[in-house]
C-alpha cells in the first residue's frame, strides 16, 4: 500500500522563501560583480543550485508498506526497512521532537530528512515532509521518523 508524503504549509513557505531569497540575491550580486569581471559568483551560484537539486531528489516522496518491508520512496533511491526489524510503531506529537538538533541533514528545505537527535528520543533518522503528522518507528538498530498523510492507515498497515 502506498502512502503519500506531501509537504505542509511551513515546508512550502520555507522552501519558496529560501529559493526566492537565494535567486534574487544571486541576480542582484551578479549584476554588481559581472561588471568587474568576477567569475566567483556565477560558480558559487551553480554550486548552490546543484545543492538545491541534491536536496530535492533526497526528499521523501511517499512510503510503501508491503508484507515484508517498509519502503521510503525518494527520487534518488528507495530506503528499505524490513518489517521483521520493526519493534514499535507510534504516532507522536510534534512536541516530542521539539528541540531536535540536526546532526547531518536538511531542516526545512523540501522537508526534514537526515540525522537528528534530541534528549527525549535520542538519535533518529528523519524522512519527514510535514511536522503535523509524525510516526516514530523503532527498529532493532535505529529510530526512524516518517510523516505519511494518512497516519491511521499507515500505522494500521505497518502493524
Amino acid at each position: 500500500m502506498i502512502f503519500s508524503a506531501s509537504p505542509d504549509k511551513q515546508v512550502k513557505i520555507f522552501t519558496v522563501a529560501i529559493c526566492c531569497i537565494f535567486f534574487l540575491s544571486v541576480i542582484g550580486l551578479m549584476g554588481v560583480y559581472l561588471s568587474e569581471q568576477m567569475i566567483v559568483l556565477p560558480v558559487l551560484a551553480v554550486i548552490i543550485i546543484l545543492a538545491f537539486i541534491l536536496v530535492y531528489v533526497y526528499r521523501p516522496v511517499s512510503y510503501t508498506v508491503t508484507n515484508d518491508q517498509l519502503a521510503i520512496n525518494r527520487i534518488a533511491g528507495t530506503v528499505f526497512i524490513s518489517r521483521a526489524a520493526i519493534k514499535k510503531v507510534d504516532i507522536i506529537n510534534k512536541k516530542v521532537v521539539d528541540g531536535a538538533v540536526r546532526t547531518f541533514g536538511v531542516g526545512g528545505l523540501f522537508g526534514y530528512f537526515g540525522k537528528f537527535s534530541n534528549s527525549k528520543i535520542g538519535a533518529m533518522t528523519w524522512y519527514v515532509s510535514r511536522m503535523d503528522k509524525l510516526v516514530l518507528i523503532t527498529t532493532e538498530s535505529e529510530k526512524i521518523l516518517v510523516s505519511p498523510d494518512d497516519l491511521e492507515g499507515f500505522v494500521t498497515a505497518l502493524r
